[in-house]
């Protein structure tokens, strides 16, 4: 522009190149910090979980070819090493192994024939199946994820802001301030609203239906995901 003046889009910028390079700095943030918050939950459950999952001992019993002896039951025990360290196939290894007629059933003694319809003791068990113990935690960090990662975005956009652009505007007669670095980064705080909506509610029912297996087979799921 001649003589110096400042175009109606270039106001609030201390120049028209402080305006072109905030803008390409922005846009370039922005994208970057879209891609994470869909990206980084997935890569850090990959690179968590299927580690635990493969890098495990399998166990199975063969019940078919089990022989009684006395109290004792004796079945072969195969267990399946798998390791992704190793270029090789996974190891098995066949062990004979003792188990107790009374460890079978947490419900007490056996039902004679004449009793096998009617339920004579129920025995639930604490557990967390399908999950492990700290599994429903574990699903719940990368959740967080995204909202820390706004919270990095208004940081570093409002430390560009202070770069690039006046630190305040004109308001009828009088001017003032933009929002602080805290306003910015407080006011991120609003994407908890959709994660406690979306996420963190509906957990509460998944984690108390996983709890009790028993009674999820007998009952079935229960209410948000029992149609």
């Amino acid at each position: 522009m001649p003589n110096g003046a400042i175009s109606e889009s270039e106001r609030g910028y201390l120049s028209a190149e402080s305006k072109r390079r905030f803008t390409i700095i922005a846009g370039v943030l922005g994208a970057l910090f879209f891609l994470a918050q869909f990206l980084l939950p997935m890569v850090i459950m990959f690179l968590v979980r299927m580690p635990a999952t493969f890098m495990r001992d399998m166990k199975s019993f063969d019940l078919d070819g089990a022989a009684l002896i006395g109290d004792d039951l004796w079945a072969v025990e195969r267990t399946v090493k798998l390791d992704l360290k190793s270029s090789g196939s996974p190891t098995t290894t066949l062990a004979l192994t003792r188990i107790r007629v009374a460890d079978l059933s947490e419900a007490g003694p056996a039902i004679p024939l004449e009793g096998v319809a009617r339920v004579s003791r129920t025995s639930k068990r604490p557990g967390s199946f399908p999950f492990g113990p700290n599994m429903m935690v574990l699903m719940m960090i990368p959740q967080l994820l995204p909202i820390l990662l706004s919270l990095i975005l208004a940081f570093l956009l409002t430390i560009q802001m202070r770069r690039y652009r006046v630190p305040d505007y004109a308001l009828g007669a009088e001017r003032r301030r933009f929002a602080s670095l805290w306003q910015r980064a407080v006011a991120q705080l609003v994407d908890l609203i959709p994660f406690v909506a979306g996420f963190a509610f509906p957990m509460v029912w998944m984690w108390r239906m996983f709890s009790d297996p028993e009674s999820l087979l007998e009952n079935g799921p229960g209410f948000p995901f029992k149609m």
